[in-house]
């Protein structure tokens, strides 16, 4: 014995009322052009770790070149109090 499921019946049911509306009213159904698929964006790869490290590291380099280099010596606070006369063997 065959019997129809209920999603068989209820598409059949469904199928006959849209065409008794249609046979009522034409209009009733109107149809729109499909619209444009978007295309797609473009790959983008996405920056390891390391390749960021890298980039800041070569900025580093370049902010260094720029900066022009000081003139006269830089002494630092700890050693602030050395000074070259306080070593009678060394020479300049």
């Amino acid at each position: 014995m065959i019997s129809t499921s209920p999603k068989d019946a209820m598409r059949a049911f469904l199928a006959s009322k849209v065409a008794e509306k249609l046979v009522e009213n034409p209009d009733a159904v109107t149809l729109y052009a499909a619209e444009r698929a978007p295309d797609p964006k473009p790959y983008v790869k996405k920056t390891t770790n390391s390749e960021q490290v890298f980039r800041r590291e070569i900025e580093k380099m370049r902010e260094e070149l720029e900066t022009p280099a000081p003139t006269d010596p830089v002494v630092s606070k700890s050693n602030a109090h050395l000074m070259l006369d306080d070593y009678p063997g060394l020479s300049s």
